[in-house]
């Protein structure tokens, strides 16, 4: 338990930058999941997720990515597939499922 209370973490920005910037992540997220189809907002999420994080890990909190060069193209590589996949995969039609319904009718879901 702490002895005196931590007031001077209220006095400082990072909070405040902290809720503003998930503030703002938050809506940026429903904006995309709003402005069309899931398949053509989720692929850009799920990119862009690793690659921000990684961006604030390296600039804001002064880490270092671990591992050799060799590791780091090996990362690079994984990356590129990654994204490659993603994208080949949020341009594939959609393909509607087929349900059966109880009564035995067929019904499209989609």
């Amino acid at each position: 338990m702490l002895a005196q209370p931590q007031h001077h973490l209220l006095l400082s920005v990072y909070p405040y930058a902290a809720l503003a910037l998930g503030t703002v992540a938050f809506v940026l997220s429903q904006v995309a999941y709003r402005s069309g189809p899931l398949a053509a907002s989720l692929p850009a999420l799920t990119l862009t997720d690793p690659v921000a994080s990684i961006a604030v890990g390296v600039s804001l909190f002064s880490e270092q990515l671990a591992g050799r060069t060799a590791v780091h193209a090996l990362q690079a590589a994984a990356l590129a597939v990654t994204f490659t996949a993603v994208i080949a995969l949020a341009r594939t039609e959609d393909t509607p499922a087929v349900l059966v319904a109880p009564a035995g009718r067929r019904s499209v879901a989609g």
